[in-house]
């Protein structure tokens, strides 16, 4: 039973607790309150568990609905991640930007323009997986055998 819950349940379940009733999540949805309610109660059936207390005049979340809920935004997240991966694929974009910098490269000048390149990424996740090398000749060997995507180094030797 739980193979069949949806993505557009989830994200149903989301509007919901985001929004505090059934139809104002219906109009961020453009959906009528009936279809969010049903939709609902389709999820919690098939989950075997209540999310919303239906018994006051806005429905709130139970216990079990609260715990659920982070689940499912990290499951839309990753949904939309996924979703993002897969059209900068398509459309010939790299999906990952390798920078080596030396290490007397000012870091307030690599900085500085992240802020900007996550929100036009905000899609990408980041991450500054730890690779140094030690000593000038394997930072450029990295650089000359192309591992890296843009590459800052002042005082690394050109080789013929």
């Amino acid at each position: 039973m739980l193979d069949a819950v949806t993505l557009d349940q989830l994200r149903t379940f989301i509007a919901a607790a985001e929004q505090g009733s059934f139809s104002a999540a219906g109009r961020k949805l453009r959906r009528a309150q009936s279809v969010v309610s049903q939709t609902l109660a389709n999820l919690e059936g098939q989950l075997g568990v209540t999310l919303f207390d239906r018994s006051v005049r806005y429905p709130t979340l139970t216990e079990d609905g609260r715990a659920l809920l982070q689940n499912a935004r990290a499951v839309a997240d990753e949904m939309d991640s996924f979703k993002a991966r897969a059209k900068t694929l398509r459309e010939g974009l790299e999906p990952e930007l390798s920078l080596s910098i030396d290490v007397m490269f000012p870091m307030s000048e690599l900085t500085a323009p992240l802020p900007r390149f996550a929100i036009l990424f905000r899609t990408r996740r980041c991450g500054c997986p730890s690779k140094r090398s030690v000593g000038s000749s394997n930072r450029c060997y990295r650089v000359r055998a192309r591992s890296a995507s843009l590459a800052r180094y002042p005082l690394c030797p050109r080789h013929a």
